[in-house]
């Protein structure tokens, strides 16, 4: 730029001005330019990267916009284009809430085409892989709590994904999740419970093994005979238990026979039962 006027905050307002690569000067130019400077967040256009594959053709790779809709969250669309008709597309949100919760989604999906139609080694594949990323503020909530990380896709996405953006995850070999809520409910008896989703993926052998869901509970020890705030005299009030229960539901399956038929289903109940005087136990199950 060889004359502007800058305003800070606010804007720049220029004559003439070129770019400039590496201190080497360019025949892009412009007469006059207005630039607005502005805070914070702000919309905008993406620009894409662009290249050039052997079976593929020429490409574009990263290019979208992005949406900041509020202070608390944001979307970027990008999507990449190769000559031969193969295409792949992206969506990322962050979402943040001081004090609540934050996170982040991503999706990605890509339809590659190999070669050209109408020569032998030509075929067409489609991948996808989802990532949630969510954590909840210890002051949210102190009795309850939620948690989340997703990773689950296609096996081969990675190692055959060509966007630049996926190289550092070529070499993973295991997609693992985990979905979680806990509660406690501390009116007297006093319950801790819990729920979680879990899923594990091998990209190399594509066995996925899955619990939908596993659930856990847990009561504090209870002396029935007994007053709570009392002291506890003889055997009869010295007679106390607790509970808990463990349940589950595993699906080992693969990709290409994807079943829920042969699920795993079982739970165990166990009420420990104890004399806390002359130190005798017994339990049940």
């Amino acid at each position: 730029i060889r004359k502007a006027k800058f305003v800070p905050k606010k804007i720049i307002i220029a004559g003439f001005s070129n770019m400039y690569i590496a201190d080497v000067p360019t025949p892009i130019a412009l007469p006059f330019a207005y630039f607005p400077l502005t805070t914070g967040r702000t919309a905008g256009l993406i620009f894409p990267t662009f290249g050039n594959d052997p079976q593929r053709g020429y490409f574009i790779q990263n290019g979208g916009y992005y949406f900041p809709f509020n202070d608390y969250v944001d979307l970027s669309l990008t999507g990449d284009y190769y000559t031969n008709g193969s295409f792949g597309f992206r969506g990322q949100s962050v979402y943040t809430k001081r004090y609540k919760f934050r996170g982040n989604i991503n999706f990605s999906f890509e339809n590659l085409i190999q070669s050209q139609r109408g020569f032998d080694d030509f075929s067409r594949s489609s991948n996808y892989n989802i990532r949630i990323q969510h954590s909840q503020d210890p002051k949210a909530s102190p009795n309850s709590r939620f948690s989340a990380s997703v990773n689950l896709g296609s096996s081969q996405f990675f190692s055959n994904s060509l966007n630049q953006v996926n190289r550092n995850d070529v070499q993973t070999n295991t997609f693992a999740s985990s979905i979680s809520y806990s509660k406690t409910f501390p009116a007297y008896p006093s319950v801790n419970s819990s729920i979680t989703l879990s899923h594990t993926q091998n990209s190399r052998t594509e066995q996925i093994v899955m619990s939908l869901p596993t659930f856990q509970a847990s009561m504090e020890r209870i002396f029935p005979f007994a007053k709570r705030d009392g002291i506890k005299k003889g055997i009869v009030q010295n007679v106390n238990f607790q509970y808990d229960v463990n349940a589950q539901n595993t699906i080992t399956t693969d990709e290409e026979n994807f079943s829920f038929d042969d699920a795993r289903i079982g739970a165990r109940h166990r009420i420990p039962v104890a004399n806390s005087r002359p130190s005798q136990h017994a339990e049940l199950k």
